[in-house]
């Protein structure tokens, strides 16, 4: 089992590597800005704040998170924070589709940068609150979504 478990770990370790070293490439200013969305309300969203496990994933996968406050936000916090992308949450009880779709649809938002450029990617509730293996698998996502030009090999 040691060895088993010793395997998986460098495995984790080798591609959590080859992403940092493909998001080291980018300059600051190239750097996607990141936002998480939870749940998505007729004028708020539930976000997440700079202490949750979506922060650290977001920067290990080369985003720069915008995340700062836990819970219900208005809508006039996403505007202000314009970020790039969105990270939406799916859940089993709000699937990532129909917050996507309800983001969409809010005209107030057409000029924020990711509705507007339409550049969402969905993680799974699990993903970031599980701890888990296929937390590799998360980052890998993420990176992908933010910058498909350096992970489309």
């Amino acid at each position: 089992i040691e060895d088993k478990a010793q395997a998986m770990i460098s495995d984790m370790k080798t591609r959590e590597q080859a992403i940092a070293d493909k998001v080291s490439t980018l300059e600051e200013t190239d750097k996607v800005t990141v936002l998480t969305v939870q749940m998505v309300y007729e004028n708020e969203f539930f976000g997440r704040k700079d202490t949750d496990f979506t922060y650290d994933l977001i920067e290990k996968a080369g985003g720069i998170c915008l995340d700062e406050a836990f819970g219900k936000q208005s809508i006039e916090n996403l505007i202000a924070l314009n970020p790039d992308v969105l990270v939406i949450i799916n859940r089993t009880d709000s699937p990532a589709q129909e917050k996507i779709d309800a983001l969409k649809s809010n005209p107030s938002l057409s000029e924020v940068n990711a509705v507007k450029n339409d550049r969402f990617v969905s993680l799974d509730y699990v993903d970031f609150y599980g701890g888990n293996y296929e937390t590799i698998d998360a980052i890998e996502s993420l990176a992908c979504g933010f910058y498909p030009e350096l992970f489309s090999e």
